[in-house]
Protein backbone atom coordinates (compact mmCIF):
# COMPACT_ATOMS: atom_id res chain seq x y z
CA UNK A 1 0.00 0.00 0.00
CA UNK A 2 0.97 3.67 -0.34
CA UNK A 3 -0.27 6.43 1.94
CA UNK A 4 -0.92 9.97 0.70
CA UNK A 5 -1.85 13.16 2.48
CA UNK A 6 -4.87 15.02 1.10
CA UNK A 7 -5.75 18.17 3.06
CA UNK A 8 -3.56 16.79 5.88
CA UNK A 9 -5.67 13.61 6.05
CA UNK A 10 -3.95 10.26 5.47
CA UNK A 11 -5.49 8.28 2.58
CA UNK A 12 -4.57 4.63 1.96
CA UNK A 13 -4.22 3.62 -1.71
CA UNK A 14 -5.98 0.33 -0.92
CA UNK A 15 -8.92 1.92 0.90
CA UNK A 16 -12.38 1.31 -0.68
CA UNK A 17 -12.99 5.05 -1.04
CA UNK A 18 -9.56 5.85 -2.52
CA UNK A 19 -10.96 6.66 -5.99
CA UNK A 20 -13.60 8.95 -4.50
CA UNK A 21 -10.95 10.83 -2.50
CA UNK A 22 -8.78 11.30 -5.60
CA UNK A 23 -11.70 12.48 -7.73
CA UNK A 24 -12.72 14.98 -5.06
CA UNK A 25 -9.14 16.28 -4.72
CA UNK A 26 -8.85 16.63 -8.51
CA UNK A 27 -12.08 18.63 -8.68
CA UNK A 28 -10.89 20.95 -5.89
CA UNK A 29 -7.39 21.18 -7.45
CA UNK A 30 -5.73 19.85 -4.32
CA UNK A 31 -2.38 18.13 -4.78
CA UNK A 32 -1.84 14.96 -2.72
CA UNK A 33 1.47 14.49 -0.95
CA UNK A 34 3.35 11.19 -0.98
CA UNK A 35 4.40 10.15 2.54
CA UNK A 36 7.06 7.66 1.46
CA UNK A 37 9.97 9.62 2.88
CA UNK A 38 10.67 9.25 6.55
CA UNK A 39 13.41 11.88 6.28
CA UNK A 40 12.63 15.27 4.73
CA UNK A 41 9.58 16.85 3.15
CA UNK A 42 6.54 15.10 1.70
CA UNK A 43 6.48 15.02 -2.10
CA UNK A 44 3.78 16.70 -4.19
CA UNK A 45 1.95 14.51 -6.71
CA UNK A 46 -0.15 15.11 -9.83
CA UNK A 47 -3.75 14.00 -10.41
CA UNK A 48 -5.27 13.30 -13.83
CA UNK A 49 -8.60 11.99 -15.07
CA UNK A 50 -8.48 9.22 -17.67
CA UNK A 51 -10.70 6.56 -19.19
CA UNK A 52 -9.65 3.00 -18.43
CA UNK A 53 -11.72 0.34 -20.22
CA UNK A 54 -14.44 2.91 -20.75
CA UNK A 55 -14.60 3.91 -17.08
CA UNK A 56 -13.66 7.37 -15.77
CA UNK A 57 -10.78 7.06 -13.33
CA UNK A 58 -8.57 9.47 -11.43
CA UNK A 59 -4.92 8.44 -11.33
CA UNK A 60 -2.04 9.73 -9.25
CA UNK A 61 1.51 10.07 -10.57
CA UNK A 62 4.77 11.71 -9.61
CA UNK A 63 5.93 15.08 -10.88
CA UNK A 64 8.28 14.83 -13.91
CA UNK A 65 11.88 14.33 -12.85
CA UNK A 66 11.01 13.52 -9.22
CA UNK A 67 11.41 9.73 -9.38
CA UNK A 68 14.79 9.76 -7.62
CA UNK A 69 13.36 11.85 -4.76
CA UNK A 70 10.92 9.16 -3.66
CA UNK A 71 11.99 6.56 -1.11
CA UNK A 72 13.53 3.39 -2.53
CA UNK A 73 10.54 1.29 -1.44
CA UNK A 74 7.92 3.66 -2.90
CA UNK A 75 5.96 2.65 -6.01
CA UNK A 76 6.83 6.06 -7.52
CA UNK A 77 10.59 5.60 -7.09
CA UNK A 78 12.78 5.51 -10.18
CA UNK A 79 16.30 4.08 -10.16
CA UNK A 80 19.19 6.40 -11.10
CA UNK A 81 20.36 6.17 -14.71
CA UNK A 82 22.71 3.29 -15.49
CA UNK A 83 21.79 1.00 -12.57
CA UNK A 84 19.91 -1.68 -14.53
CA UNK A 85 19.07 -2.65 -18.08
CA UNK A 86 15.92 -0.52 -17.85
CA UNK A 87 18.05 2.53 -18.71
CA UNK A 88 18.82 1.06 -22.14
CA UNK A 89 15.21 0.27 -23.09
CA UNK A 90 13.18 3.03 -21.40
CA UNK A 91 11.83 5.51 -23.94
CA UNK A 92 12.73 3.28 -26.90
CA UNK A 93 11.69 -0.36 -26.52
CA UNK A 94 9.42 0.56 -23.57
CA UNK A 95 7.37 3.74 -23.71
CA UNK A 96 5.23 4.56 -20.69
CA UNK A 97 2.11 6.67 -21.20
CA UNK A 98 1.62 8.23 -17.77
CA UNK A 99 -1.75 9.71 -18.76
CA UNK A 100 -3.46 6.31 -18.70
CA UNK A 101 -0.64 4.27 -17.13
CA UNK A 102 -0.17 1.96 -20.12
CA UNK A 103 2.96 0.79 -21.94
CA UNK A 104 3.75 0.69 -25.64
CA UNK A 105 6.35 -1.96 -26.44
CA UNK A 106 8.59 -2.60 -29.43
CA UNK A 107 9.49 -6.27 -29.76
CA UNK A 108 12.29 -8.05 -31.62
CA UNK A 109 10.19 -11.14 -32.36
CA UNK A 110 7.01 -11.66 -34.39
CA UNK A 111 3.55 -11.90 -32.84
CA UNK A 112 1.92 -12.83 -36.14
CA UNK A 113 2.82 -15.21 -38.96
CA UNK A 114 3.17 -12.37 -41.46
CA UNK A 115 5.57 -10.42 -39.26
CA UNK A 116 9.32 -10.72 -39.40
CA UNK A 117 11.90 -10.57 -36.67
CA UNK A 118 13.85 -7.30 -36.60
CA UNK A 119 17.09 -8.39 -34.96
CA UNK A 120 19.57 -5.67 -34.24
CA UNK A 121 23.30 -5.91 -33.87
CA UNK A 122 24.41 -6.13 -30.24
CA UNK A 123 24.80 -2.40 -29.44
CA UNK A 124 27.36 -3.10 -26.73
CA UNK A 125 29.69 -5.50 -28.50
CA UNK A 126 32.59 -3.03 -28.45
CA UNK A 127 31.27 -0.88 -25.64
CA UNK A 128 33.81 0.96 -23.48
CA UNK A 129 33.09 0.41 -19.75
CA UNK A 130 32.81 4.09 -18.82
CA UNK A 131 31.03 5.32 -21.97
CA UNK A 132 27.26 5.96 -21.97
CA UNK A 133 25.43 2.80 -23.01
CA UNK A 134 23.46 3.13 -26.25
CA UNK A 135 19.72 2.57 -26.23
CA UNK A 136 18.19 -0.74 -27.29
CA UNK A 137 15.24 -0.21 -29.61
CA UNK A 138 13.47 -3.57 -29.26
CA UNK A 139 12.89 -6.19 -26.57
CA UNK A 140 13.90 -9.80 -26.94
CA UNK A 141 11.75 -12.36 -25.04
CA UNK A 142 13.89 -12.13 -21.88
CA UNK A 143 13.58 -8.34 -21.95
CA UNK A 144 9.80 -8.64 -22.12
CA UNK A 145 9.80 -11.14 -19.24
CA UNK A 146 11.95 -8.83 -17.10
CA UNK A 147 9.66 -5.89 -17.89
CA UNK A 148 6.58 -7.87 -16.83
CA UNK A 149 8.29 -9.27 -13.73
CA UNK A 150 9.41 -5.87 -12.48
CA UNK A 151 6.12 -4.19 -13.36
CA UNK A 152 4.29 -6.86 -11.38
CA UNK A 153 6.45 -6.05 -8.30
CA UNK A 154 7.95 -9.54 -8.33
CA UNK A 155 11.49 -8.17 -7.99
CA UNK A 156 10.65 -6.95 -4.48
CA UNK A 157 10.50 -8.95 -1.28
CA UNK A 158 9.05 -7.96 2.05
CA UNK A 159 10.91 -9.86 4.75
CA UNK A 160 7.68 -10.43 6.65
CA UNK A 161 6.08 -12.57 3.92
CA UNK A 162 8.74 -15.24 3.43
CA UNK A 163 7.33 -18.47 1.91
CA UNK A 164 3.93 -16.89 1.19
CA UNK A 165 4.48 -16.10 -2.50
CA UNK A 166 2.92 -18.87 -4.58
CA UNK A 167 2.52 -19.39 -8.33
CA UNK A 168 -1.08 -18.15 -8.00
CA UNK A 169 0.21 -14.86 -6.56
CA UNK A 170 2.82 -14.59 -9.31
CA UNK A 171 0.21 -15.29 -12.01
CA UNK A 172 -2.33 -12.82 -10.62
CA UNK A 173 0.22 -10.02 -10.51
CA UNK A 174 1.56 -10.75 -13.98
CA UNK A 175 -1.91 -10.77 -15.53
CA UNK A 176 -2.75 -7.42 -13.92
CA UNK A 177 0.36 -5.82 -15.41
CA UNK A 178 0.08 -7.59 -18.79
CA UNK A 179 -3.33 -5.94 -19.19
CA UNK A 180 -1.56 -2.57 -19.60
CA UNK A 181 0.81 -3.66 -22.39
CA UNK A 182 0.42 -2.85 -26.09
CA UNK A 183 2.43 -2.77 -29.27
CA UNK A 184 1.58 -0.42 -32.13
CA UNK A 185 -0.85 -3.01 -33.52
CA UNK A 186 -1.46 -5.60 -30.82
CA UNK A 187 -2.91 -6.09 -27.35
CA UNK A 188 -0.34 -8.18 -25.45
CA UNK A 189 -2.96 -9.41 -22.95
CA UNK A 190 -4.93 -11.16 -25.72
CA UNK A 191 -1.90 -13.17 -26.79
CA UNK A 192 -0.36 -13.91 -23.38
CA UNK A 193 -1.13 -17.23 -21.70
CA UNK A 194 -0.09 -17.78 -18.07
CA UNK A 195 -1.41 -21.11 -16.76
CA UNK A 196 -3.35 -21.53 -13.55
CA UNK A 197 -2.11 -23.94 -10.90
CA UNK A 198 -2.92 -27.47 -12.03
CA UNK A 199 -5.08 -29.89 -10.05
CA UNK A 200 -6.21 -33.28 -11.29
CA UNK A 201 -9.83 -32.52 -10.42
CA UNK A 202 -9.76 -29.35 -12.51
CA UNK A 203 -7.97 -30.91 -15.50
CA UNK A 204 -10.94 -30.92 -17.94
CA UNK A 205 -11.64 -27.20 -17.39
CA UNK A 206 -7.95 -26.22 -17.63
CA UNK A 207 -7.56 -28.22 -20.85
CA UNK A 208 -10.59 -26.41 -22.25
CA UNK A 209 -9.14 -22.99 -21.40
CA UNK A 210 -5.86 -23.88 -23.14
CA UNK A 211 -7.60 -25.34 -26.22
CA UNK A 212 -9.74 -22.22 -26.64
CA UNK A 213 -6.75 -19.87 -26.37
CA UNK A 214 -4.65 -21.93 -28.79
CA UNK A 215 -7.52 -22.36 -31.28
CA UNK A 216 -8.14 -18.59 -31.35
CA UNK A 217 -4.41 -17.96 -31.88
CA UNK A 218 -4.30 -20.49 -34.73
CA UNK A 219 -7.39 -18.96 -36.36
CA UNK A 220 -5.97 -15.42 -36.17
CA UNK A 221 -2.47 -16.64 -37.18
CA UNK A 222 -1.07 -15.06 -34.02
CA UNK A 223 1.62 -16.15 -31.62
CA UNK A 224 0.94 -17.20 -28.04
CA UNK A 225 3.19 -15.55 -25.46
CA UNK A 226 3.44 -18.42 -22.98
CA UNK A 227 4.90 -17.75 -19.52
CA UNK A 228 5.20 -20.64 -17.09
CA UNK A 229 7.44 -22.60 -14.76
CA UNK A 230 9.64 -25.18 -16.48
CA UNK A 231 9.30 -28.69 -15.10
CA UNK A 232 11.62 -30.50 -17.48
CA UNK A 233 13.04 -30.70 -20.98
CA UNK A 234 12.93 -34.00 -22.86
CA UNK A 235 14.63 -34.09 -26.24
CA UNK A 236 13.00 -31.21 -28.14
CA UNK A 237 9.98 -31.04 -25.86
CA UNK A 238 9.43 -28.35 -23.21
CA UNK A 239 7.31 -29.44 -20.24
CA UNK A 240 5.56 -26.68 -18.29
CA UNK A 241 4.74 -27.56 -14.69
CA UNK A 242 1.08 -26.46 -14.69
CA UNK A 243 0.41 -27.72 -18.24
CA UNK A 244 1.13 -31.46 -18.02
CA UNK A 245 -1.27 -32.15 -20.90
CA UNK A 246 0.55 -29.80 -23.32
CA UNK A 247 3.26 -30.96 -25.72
CA UNK A 248 5.47 -28.00 -26.70
CA UNK A 249 7.90 -28.84 -29.48
CA UNK A 250 10.89 -26.72 -30.42
CA UNK A 251 10.79 -25.33 -33.95
CA UNK A 252 13.87 -24.91 -36.14
CA UNK A 253 14.11 -21.18 -35.38
CA UNK A 254 14.23 -21.79 -31.62
CA UNK A 255 16.72 -24.65 -31.36
CA UNK A 256 19.71 -22.42 -30.70
CA UNK A 257 17.98 -20.14 -28.17
CA UNK A 258 16.37 -23.18 -26.52
CA UNK A 259 19.68 -24.97 -26.00
CA UNK A 260 21.41 -21.83 -24.78
CA UNK A 261 18.65 -20.90 -22.30
CA UNK A 262 18.30 -24.42 -20.89
CA UNK A 263 22.06 -24.93 -20.68
CA UNK A 264 22.37 -21.83 -18.50
CA UNK A 265 19.25 -22.23 -16.36
CA UNK A 266 19.24 -25.93 -15.48
CA UNK A 267 22.62 -26.10 -13.65
CA UNK A 268 21.57 -23.16 -11.45
CA UNK A 269 18.29 -24.88 -10.58
CA UNK A 270 20.13 -28.10 -9.75
CA UNK A 271 22.45 -26.15 -7.45
CA UNK A 272 19.46 -24.67 -5.56
CA UNK A 273 16.77 -27.27 -5.06
CA UNK A 274 14.00 -24.85 -4.03
CA UNK A 275 14.55 -22.45 -6.91
CA UNK A 276 12.50 -22.35 -10.13
CA UNK A 277 12.98 -21.76 -13.84
CA UNK A 278 10.46 -19.49 -15.59
CA UNK A 279 10.24 -19.68 -19.38
CA UNK A 280 8.82 -17.18 -21.85
CA UNK A 281 8.06 -18.95 -25.13
CA UNK A 282 6.75 -17.45 -28.36
CA UNK A 283 4.53 -20.26 -29.66
CA UNK A 284 2.76 -20.65 -33.01
CA UNK A 285 -0.02 -23.22 -33.43
CA UNK A 286 0.29 -25.12 -36.68
CA UNK A 287 -2.83 -25.94 -38.75
CA UNK A 288 -2.38 -29.52 -37.51
CA UNK A 289 -2.76 -28.28 -33.93
CA UNK A 290 0.91 -28.85 -33.01
CA UNK A 291 2.34 -26.13 -30.74
CA UNK A 292 5.79 -25.07 -31.99
CA UNK A 293 8.13 -22.82 -30.00
CA UNK A 294 9.41 -20.09 -32.35
CA UNK A 295 11.57 -18.28 -29.77
CA UNK A 296 12.31 -18.82 -26.09
CA UNK A 297 14.30 -17.68 -23.09
CA UNK A 298 14.45 -18.73 -19.45
CA UNK A 299 14.99 -17.01 -16.12
CA UNK A 300 16.13 -18.50 -12.81
CA UNK A 301 14.20 -17.33 -9.74
CA UNK A 302 14.62 -18.03 -6.04
CA UNK A 303 12.12 -19.89 -3.87
CA UNK A 304 10.49 -16.46 -3.44
CA UNK A 305 10.32 -16.00 -7.26
CA UNK A 306 12.97 -13.23 -7.29
CA UNK A 307 15.23 -13.44 -10.39
CA UNK A 308 18.94 -14.23 -10.11
CA UNK A 309 21.62 -14.89 -12.73
CA UNK A 310 24.42 -16.65 -10.86
CA UNK A 311 25.59 -18.33 -7.67
CA UNK A 312 26.78 -15.06 -6.14
CA UNK A 313 23.44 -13.35 -6.69
CA UNK A 314 21.59 -16.29 -5.17
CA UNK A 315 23.85 -16.25 -2.11
CA UNK A 316 23.23 -12.53 -1.66
CA UNK A 317 19.44 -12.82 -1.96
CA UNK A 318 19.39 -15.92 0.28
CA UNK A 319 21.20 -13.93 2.99
CA UNK A 320 18.48 -11.27 2.80
CA UNK A 321 15.71 -13.88 2.99
CA UNK A 322 17.36 -15.62 5.93
CA UNK A 323 17.55 -12.30 7.79
CA UNK A 324 13.93 -11.51 6.77
CA UNK A 325 14.95 -8.26 5.12
CA UNK A 326 13.05 -6.22 2.52
CA UNK A 327 14.84 -5.71 -0.79
CA UNK A 328 14.54 -5.13 -4.53
CA UNK A 329 16.57 -6.80 -7.27
CA UNK A 330 17.57 -4.97 -10.47
CA UNK A 331 17.23 -6.73 -13.85
CA UNK A 332 19.14 -6.65 -17.13
CA UNK A 333 16.11 -6.51 -19.49
CA UNK A 334 18.01 -8.84 -21.77
CA UNK A 335 20.72 -6.24 -22.41
CA UNK A 336 24.40 -6.32 -21.46
CA UNK A 337 23.43 -4.33 -18.39
CA UNK A 338 25.73 -2.91 -15.71
CA UNK A 339 26.49 -4.88 -12.57
CA UNK A 340 23.39 -6.37 -10.96
CA UNK A 341 22.31 -4.56 -7.80
CA UNK A 342 20.12 -5.74 -4.93
CA UNK A 343 18.92 -2.84 -2.78
CA UNK A 344 17.88 -3.28 0.85
CA UNK A 345 14.73 -1.20 1.34
CA UNK A 346 14.55 -1.13 5.14
CA UNK A 347 17.66 0.97 5.89
CA UNK A 348 16.29 4.46 5.26
CA UNK A 349 14.69 6.40 2.43
CA UNK A 350 17.47 5.67 -0.08
CA UNK A 351 17.90 2.06 0.93
CA UNK A 352 21.32 0.43 0.61
CA UNK A 353 22.76 -0.91 -2.65
CA UNK A 354 24.35 -4.33 -2.09
CA UNK A 355 26.91 -6.12 -4.26
CA UNK A 356 28.90 -9.32 -4.35
CA UNK A 357 32.48 -8.49 -5.40
CA UNK A 358 35.03 -10.99 -6.66
CA UNK A 359 38.75 -10.13 -6.51
CA UNK A 360 38.75 -6.57 -7.90
CA UNK A 361 36.21 -3.84 -8.56
CA UNK A 362 35.75 -3.78 -12.33
CA UNK A 363 35.37 -0.49 -14.26
CA UNK A 364 31.67 -1.26 -14.82
CA UNK A 365 31.07 -1.86 -11.12
CA UNK A 366 32.99 1.31 -10.33
CA UNK A 367 30.73 3.27 -12.73
CA UNK A 368 27.61 1.88 -11.02
CA UNK A 369 28.98 2.77 -7.58
CA UNK A 370 29.71 6.32 -8.74
CA UNK A 371 26.16 6.66 -10.10
CA UNK A 372 24.69 5.44 -6.81
CA UNK A 373 26.94 7.66 -4.71
CA UNK A 374 25.88 10.66 -6.83
CA UNK A 375 22.32 9.94 -5.70
CA UNK A 376 23.40 9.57 -2.03
CA UNK A 377 22.66 5.82 -1.99
CA UNK A 378 24.73 3.99 0.68
CA UNK A 379 26.79 1.03 -0.56
CA UNK A 380 27.47 -2.38 1.01
CA UNK A 381 29.89 -4.90 -0.53
CA UNK A 382 30.53 -8.55 0.17
CA UNK A 383 33.85 -9.94 -1.08
CA UNK A 384 32.97 -13.34 -2.55
CA UNK A 385 36.12 -15.00 -1.18
CA UNK A 386 35.39 -13.90 2.40
CA UNK A 387 32.73 -14.51 5.04
CA UNK A 388 29.65 -12.35 4.70
CA UNK A 389 29.92 -9.10 6.68
CA UNK A 390 27.04 -7.93 8.85
CA UNK A 391 24.11 -6.53 6.89
CA UNK A 392 23.29 -2.83 7.29
CA UNK A 393 20.97 -2.25 10.22
CA UNK A 394 17.28 -1.60 9.76
CA UNK A 395 16.20 1.99 10.27
CA UNK A 396 12.45 1.41 10.39
CA UNK A 397 9.98 -1.44 10.67
CA UNK A 398 9.14 -3.28 7.44
CA UNK A 399 5.44 -2.90 8.18
CA UNK A 400 5.73 0.83 7.43
CA UNK A 401 7.23 0.33 3.99
CA UNK A 402 5.30 1.32 0.87
CA UNK A 403 5.64 -2.01 -0.89
CA UNK A 404 3.38 -4.90 -1.88
CA UNK A 405 2.21 -7.32 0.77
CA UNK A 406 3.13 -10.44 -1.23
Amino acid sequence: MTVYLIDNHAVDSEAPDFQRCLADAHQRRVRPLCTCRHEGDKLAMVLAQVKIKGEDRTIIRRLPGSGHDHAADCRHHEEPEGISGLTQVRGTAIQHDEADDTYKLKLDFPLGRQERRLSEVNPNADHAPNAPRPKVSRLRPLGLLHHLWEGADLTRMNGGILNHRSWNVVRTRLLAFVARQRTSTRDIAKQAFIPQSFTLEDKPRLEGVLRKHFFNAMTRKEAVILIGEVKDVQDRQLIIKHLPFLKLLTGESARSSFAKAWGKAEPLRMAHEHSHIVAIAIVFIEPTGVALVHDIDMMNVTAQWVPFEGMDEHALLASFDHAKRSYQKSLSYGTPAPISVARLLDTGDQGTACFMVREVITPELQAVMVALAANDVPLWCWAGNEAQPALPKRRRFVENANQPSL
